[in-house]
């Protein structure tokens, strides 16, 4: 009678464990990850072939892994971006796409997470086109990209990406312990652009930002024009100041097209940060 009683109480305990074992499966197979989307011009967004609307657009509950992303242009289908992004469970996926006249004067950034081995450790991987831009890590020189950093300081952290000929790119970022953020950047020719996208892993998963901007020069004149269209013949829309920044919403070779107050307007880069 003891036999049997020792031998159903194993039963139990066995089926109790495997269930809490199932339970456990099906919270870490489950723990949906996410994915936020812009682009300028707007921009509609496809994610494994399904079109899901048009920029910004902010994914949750996805299935974490591999996915396919594509954004084209409402202004030109011609003007198209195609990726394969990874979603990691408890994180947000950022991708951000500015469409220029061509493909050197195109911009971009993809901000993810991979989980690491080792809880007590930030990392950091920062990859870009071209390569070989230098990274700077909180004003500290850290190397030519690809570039890989496997002990910093849990938090926030400033990476600026430099190549000449092409615009520095910063990116304000936040490290987690346990987590290494890959950052992925296309740079632009002769813009400087600050994206500023955030991406935290946590259980629950955080709301992104992301900006590009770019600073104004000093002028001859003290103030520099704002033209209806990428041309020096174009009528002044506004003017604006030296040393502010302002949202860039497009570019064509030599202009940039930027929102001043409620209005839209191109400037010369000639006068803006190099």
């Amino acid at each position: 009678m003891f036999h049997k009683k020792r031998l159903l109480i194993i039963a139990i305990f066995s089926l109790i464990v495997l269930s809490l074992l199932a339970i456990g499966a099906y919270i870490f197979l489950t723990r949906s990850a996410g994915l936020e989307v812009d682009a300028s011009p707007q921009s509609k967004v496809y994610v494994d072939g399904k079109q899901l609307g048009s920029t910004p657009v902010v994914l949750e509950n996805v299935s974490p892994g591999i996915h396919k992303l594509k954004i084209i242009s409402e202004q030109s289908a011609n003007d198209s971006y195609e990726i394969k992004v990874v979603l990691t469970p408890g994180a947000k996926t950022v991708v951000n796409r500015v469409f220029g006249k061509t493909k050197e004067f195109s911009l971009g950034t993809i901000l993810y997470y991979e989980k690491l081995g080792i809880n007590d450790v930030a990392a950091l991987t920062v990859i870009s086109s071209p390569d070989s831009a230098s990274v700077r890590v909180d004003g500290q020189e850290k190397g030519l990209t690809p570039l890989s950093l496997d002990i910093l300081g849990n938090g926030g952290h400033d990476v600026v990406l430099s190549k000449v000929g092409y615009g520095d790119q910063l990116v304000s970022v936040r490290l987690e312990k346990g987590y290494r953020l890959n950052v992925i950047s296309d740079l632009a020719k002769g813009i400087d652009i600050f994206s500023v996208p955030k991406a935290t892993p946590s259980g629950q998963l955080a709301t992104p930002s992301a900006s590009l901007k770019a600073i104004i020069l000093p002028t001859p004149t003290g103030f520099l024009r704002v033209r209806q269209e990428p041309t020096i013949n174009a009528s002044e829309v506004g003017r604006i100041k030296p040393g502010d920044s302002y949202l860039i919403l497009a570019s064509q070779s030599g202009w940039l097209k930027i929102k001043f107050g409620e209005e839209e307007g191109w400037v010369s880069s000639d006068y803006v940060k190099q």
